[in-house]
């Protein structure tokens, strides 16, 4: 009895580790994917920016124009 109960006792340690050492390769690889959206996010974001900048620009040269042209 004993010596099952030991059996038992190390199986369950070892699948304890390994459960770890899963849940740790899941937690890098969150962080990898998590990483890899911030940077496409960013490079969005400067992207819009620069669009709606771009946009702003040119509707205040055509407000110059229209005001000009009255």
């Amino acid at each position: 009895m004993a010596t099952e109960v030991e059996r038992l006792i190390v199986t369950l340690e070892a699948q304890l580790g390994k459960y770890n050492a899963d849940m740790n390769r899941a937690q890098g690889i969150t962080n990898q994917k998590l990483a890899a959206m911030e940077g496409r996010f960013a490079s969005f974001a400067r992207s819009s920016s620069t669009s709606i900048g771009s946009i702003g620009v040119a509707l205040g040269t055509l407000g110059t124009y229209l005001s000009a042209g009255q």
